[in-house]
Order: structure tokens, then C-alpha cells, then sequence
């Protein structure tokens, strides 16, 4: 996963969900931390800023049990 997430090679890796414990949606999962991994180094090349926010999708999602 790291070689895909740096960059590295185009794909991730094909895991085995009971090896890697990221549950069934592994590779969904892997995906996004590639896409927001390329979007920093691309950043970090250009010499600009780059500012996230981060929230829950829904009340269903969010482990305090309300929405906010």
C-alpha cells in the first residue's frame, strides 16, 4: 500500500480482507488515502497551500451519536 500511496505504481495492491483487517471495504478505503496522497505531494510540488475539512457524512456515521 505505502509504494501505492507515494506514488509509486498506478494500482494498489489486491488484499485479502481477513489478512488485512480493513474490513470489505478495503480497497475503497485504500483508494481514497492514494487520492488524497497525490493531491498533497501535487501541492507540496507547486509550493501552494491546501486546507481540509473533515466531517461526518451523516448521524448514522458519527460515533458520539449526533450530527455537528
Amino acid at each position: 500500500m505505502l509504494e501505492y500511496w507515494l506514488g509509486r505504481i498506478p494500482e494498489p495492491p489486491v488484499l485479502a480482507v481477513n489478512f488485512s483487517g480493513l474490513g470489505p471495504t478495503a480497497n475503497g478505503w485504500i483508494k481514497e488515502i492514494g487520492t488524497l496522497a497525490h493531491l498533497i505531494r501535487s501541492v507540496a510540488a507547486n509550493e501552494q497551500g491546501l486546507t481540509a475539512v473533515i466531517s461526518f457524512r451523516g448521524a448514522e456515521d458519527n460515533p458520539f451519536g449526533h450530527s455537528g
